[in-house]
């Protein structure tokens, strides 16, 4: 396939999955919008809490107030595995793990949080579209105070800002950045987006985020149309080439001087892999996905969201976690009016994720997860099915 036919393709998907996400979608809520304006700002604290946990908290209390625009047997059963799943990591964090009751709960509490949050878009007491529109104007002001020199650079060279980790900056970039251009549907300003954030991912020098970012643009483009084993190949490729991309073109170019970064990250993921060695099958509790380095007195967080999932709460927790991720975004089908299309922005999101997940640090069970997770979930009724529930609810 040529670059311009493979060009024209990715542009009439994107295309194609914008009509459709507007079409089921109504106008921008401006409380959501809001509160998305300072839900990114996660590496600034507030009393010891992120700050964007906190806006999440204030949005989850007002969505509270909301009905819920449907009711399916679907979301039901996501919450009763998420809840069960929680609560069974947490006890068994205590009693069979060596975490304390202070750590187990201060982590669960973390959890049901963005557990809430993806339920809350699933069943549209908060509006997806204007939550990400205002975590996107969020986003850019951040750019902005970042290179006016108003916002923290926490990393020389690379945009941070209020994320204060490089990392957790491309990850979302590249997130919401997929998102926010997939959500608008004049071609003006999605080609605009869509260069403006690859321009600020780029700078974050987040080298898994752009590598999430690429082959979350391909699996929005060739994903609609081909079956679970297609996709089963298709996520088989984008493991072997993301590990072939990680160990041969890593320190190429731009990031030929990365060799310090390198060495450390791969101190850490030797620790990380004889810690989940040690672990037994069922974990060793909540805010155990932790390594200490020799000749470095600081704790350093895994740089493998998945080995933190089994580390945490053994083989159940991680298939749990994995499983109802699984179900919201690609086995439970989310459809367009009258069931003719098929929504896979979702699917898309989590590619993304499921990447930066193999990389980067907490990644599942993050407010990045929720609103991928969120949007699969609110997606599951036909929208005209989902109108008549709202009618039939508020008569």
């Amino acid at each position: 396939m040529s670059a311009a036919s493979l060009s024209e393709r990715m542009n009439g998907a994107l295309t194609a999955e914008a009509k459709h996400l507007k079409e089921s979608a109504g106008s921008i809520i401006l409380i959501d919008f809001i509160f998305g304006m300072f839900m990114f700002a996660v590496g600034t604290p507030l009393f010891g809490v992120p700050f964007g946990v906190v806006v999440t908290v204030g949005l989850l209390v007002h969505a509270s107030t909301r009905k819920a625009h449907y009711g399916d047997p679907r979301l039901n059963l996501f919450i009763a595995i998420a809840v069960l799943a929680v609560a069974y990591a947490a006890i068994n964090s205590v009693v069979f793990g060596i975490s304390t009751v202070d750590e187990a709960f201060r982590r669960a509490i973390r959890i049901f949080i963005v557990i809430l949050l993806a339920l809350f878009i699933g069943d549209k007491r908060i509006d997806a579209r204007s939550l990400i529109f205002g975590i996107a104007t969020g986003m850019m002001f951040n750019a902005a105070a970042y290179y006016a020199g108003i916002a923290p650079d926490a990393y020389t060279g690379f945009l941070t800002g209020w994320f204060g980790d490089k990392n957790v900056s491309g990850l979302w970039y590249a997130f919401i950045g997929l998102l926010f251009f997939t959500y608008l549907d004049d071609k003006k300003k999605k080609i605009l987006a869509f260069a403006l954030f690859s321009v600020l991912l780029w700078e974050t020098g987040s080298r898994t985020s752009l590598a999430g970012y690429m082959f979350a643009l391909l699996w929005l483009t060739f994903g609609k149309k081909i079956g679970l084993f297609a996709k089963f190949v298709l996520a088989t490729f984008i493991v072997w080439a993301v590990d072939y991309l990680t160990e041969n073109y890593a320190q190429v170019g731009v990031f030929a001087n990365r060799d310090g970064s390198d060495l450390l990250r791969a101190r850490i993921d030797e620790a990380t892999l004889e810690k989940v060695a040690q672990t037994p099958w069922h974990g060793q509790g909540f805010g155990q996905a932790y390594v200490l380095i020799e000749g470095n007195n600081s704790h350093w967080l895994f740089h493998n969201s998945f080995y933190t999932l089994f580390v945490e709460g053994g083989w159940a927790w991680i298939f749990s976690t994995l499983l109802i991720t699984l179900l919201a975004t690609v086995l439970w089908k989310q459809q367009h009016q009258k069931g003719k299309e098929r929504i896979i922005i979702a699917e898309a999101a989590i590619v993304l994720l499921a990447i930066c997940s193999w990389r980067l640090g907490e990644v599942i069970l993050t407010i990045p997860w929720a609103i991928a997770v969120g949007i699969g979930l609110s997606y599951l009724v036909k929208p005209e099915d989902a109108i008549a529930f709202y009618k039939e609810q508020n008569t």
